[in-house]
């Protein structure tokens, strides 16, 4: 979604570099913390939890599945990153200020916390 919202950005803004290198900073430090099973064990591995919701609601999980596994954690994300893109594509950027400092210092102190919890 960044990638697609700097491809249609007009300008780049150091606000708009700052975002996306915070972004794929949090990125990077993610997936290097929860390596993927499926790597090694390959897609044949489905997790107790699913399971045991599909036996629990019978005909009722794939609906469920839909809108509580797959639509709202990517309408989360989504919400997430909508002032990242608006950042993204704003045209003329107003110069960086001390909320610019605060927000790059809060962020990169939670990817720390992150990192070493």
């Amino acid at each position: 979604l960044l990638a697609y919202w700097r491809h249609e950005a007009s300008s780049d803004s150091a606000r708009a570099l700052i975002v996306m290198n915070l972004v794929w900073a949090w990125a990077i430090r993610f997936f290097i913390g929860y390596p993927w099973e499926g790597w090694t064990t390959g897609l044949s591995h489905e997790d107790w939890r699913y399971i045991d919701l599909r036996k629990k609601l019978g005909k009722g999980y794939w609906p469920f599945s839909l809108s509580s596994l797959h639509l709202t954690p990517t309408l989360l994300v989504f919400g997430a990153l909508a002032p990242a893109g608006a950042i993204i594509l704003q045209g003329e950027a107003p110069p960086l200020n001390v909320g610019d400092l605060v927000a790059c210092v809060v962020t990169l102190a939670f990817l720390v916390l992150e990192a070493v919890s």
